[in-house]
């Protein structure tokens, strides 16, 4: 295991006991019980080495402050030292209850750090327990598989351990819970000379299409980068059935408007991400909890149907957005709420619905607000065609330019292409302007009309129910 992460960094320069107990866990891990079940067969993905591994790269990823040349500054969220052991350990053991669970996992993990705290290479049964419980809440029961009375074996608190010092257990569950939900990573996936020949299954076949997740603290949201579905959906193995959340196959397949002729428009996202939506061809039995569907493609180069991974993501972006209810309390708490969990292609944002949206940090009046000032400007001051991002937050009155500047790059984004014509808008790093567009009939320019752009935003999903 690298021990050169930020985190492991941070601990070995602070605190050398703590730091040299965590080397002796991986130790033990790695020669004793990480081999017993490193693999999960049915989403033919590792649970192990990898997994563990992007947990951690993802912690250092939120946590790392940088400056403008990428030097790490200090913790977004401070963290005292045996704090970062914790959350370390936790990473560690969060899913050693698979080994032997036959339901929770969570609650297997902290059943097992309990019996053989000493054998895993704890330094005492209170620290097994306060890393347990932290373990624990990453795998939060399912209000009808768990008996209610029960639940309070779920609630945190502060804990110290002497000599370490205190524990706010709330804040380190919240940070493994977010990068535990974000490790939907390609790495994680079998690579083929273990499929062995296999069909690839659904989740797999998901995460093989993943650029990327990462959180955004100025914009209050986590995303998931899709690549490009249609080129990933290339193998010599064809899936044939997919168990997803029936509410995301639904935004397919119901919540689409209807156009003049009667035909269903597929949502934003297929238009965007894929390139035949109108191929779709699913064969669905409802089941209680989810939808089971066959891929019923005559596809004579058995290629992966991008749509049908698709819906996979949408799925798997609604359980993490839900999942965030979880730990919003404890990070609004630190000043740095999240409050969507948002799909990104080619940098236009979708929710689980697949509608069009924007960053959370936002409102649609904001955005209005926005564009009207940006029109007033635009018509009220000649002979200049271009206006910078001060000028603009000057006269909307909002001290925060950088906020105003991200604001008119999603109004770019969302109206590009708008009525089949030139951008109405174009957003430079330090300027902007609202552009002429040339009507061909009589050879004029004129500006893109202010209707035309609020009829956009306001056709924008939220991006969080």
């Amino acid at each position: 295991m690298d021990t050169k992460g930020l985190l492991r960094g941070l601990l070995r320069k602070h605190d050398t006991d703590l730091s040299d107990i965590l080397e002796r866990q991986w130790e033990i891990a790695w020669n004793e019980w990480l081999p017993a079940f490193g693999v999960d067969v049915g989403k033919q993905s590792f649970n192990s080495s990898p997994h563990l591994r992007n947990i951690e790269r993802h912690l250092d990823e939120i946590l790392a402050m940088r400056d403008e040349a990428g030097n790490f500054v200090r913790l977004q969220i401070d963290l005292a030292p045996v704090e970062i052991y914790v959350l370390l350990a936790a990473v560690l053991f969060h899913d050693i209850g698979r080994w032997t669970a036959t339901g929770n996992h969570g609650q297997a993990s902290w059943e097992c750090l309990d019996k053989f705290c000493e054998a895993l290479g704890f330094p005492s049964k209170k620290m097994a327990h306060c890393v347990g419980r932290v373990c624990r809440f990453h795998s939060p029961p399912k209000e009808e598989d768990e008996d209610p009375r029960s639940r309070s074996r779920y609630v945190l608190s502060t804990t110290t351990i002497d000599p370490h010092g205190r524990i706010r257990e709330e804040v380190v569950a919240a940070l493994l819970f977010l990068a535990d939900n974000m490790d939907s990573a390609f790495t994680r996936v079998l690579p083929d000379y273990l499929l062995a020949g296999k069909t690839m299954q659904g989740v797999a076949a998901f995460r093989s299409a993943i650029r990327g997740v990462r959180v955004d603290w100025s914009a209050r949201m986590v995303c998931t980068a899709l690549g490009n579905l249609v080129d990933k959906s290339r193998s010599e193995l064809l899936p044939r059935e997919i168990l997803v959340g029936s509410e995301s196959l639904a935004s397919l397949r119901k919540r689409r408007k209807t156009g003049r002729h009667g035909e269903p428009h597929p949502p934003a996202i297929a238009s965007a991400v894929l390139a035949a939506p109108e191929v779709w061809v699913f064969e669905q039995n409802a089941l209680e909890k989810g939808v089971r569907f066959t891929v019923a493609l005559d596809n004579p180069n058995k290629a992966w149907p991008g749509e049908a991974c698709l819906v996979m993501a949408m799925s798997d972006v609604g359980k993490n957005a839900r999942d965030l209810a979880h730990i919003h309390l404890a990070l609004s708490s630190l000043g740095m709420p999240l409050r969507a969990w948002l799909l990104e292609y080619q940098d236009r944002l979708f929710n689980s619905h697949g509608a069009e949206t924007f960053e959370p940090v936002f409102s649609k009046d904001y955005l209005r607000e926005t564009a009207r000032s940006m029109w007033d400007i635009s018509t009220h001051v000649f002979g200049v065609s271009q206006f910078t991002y001060l000028n603009l937050a000057d006269a909307m009155m909002d001290p925060n330019v950088e906020k105003v500047r991200r604001a008119v790059k999603r109004i770019e984004r969302v109206t590009l292409g708008m009525d089949g014509g030139s951008p109405a808008i174009w957003a430079g790093d330090d300027h902007w302007k609202w552009n002429c567009r040339i009507e061909h009939e009589n050879a004029s320019c004129r500006l893109a009309s202010l209707a035309s752009v609020d009829g956009i935003l306001d056709n924008l999903g939220v991006p969080h129910d």
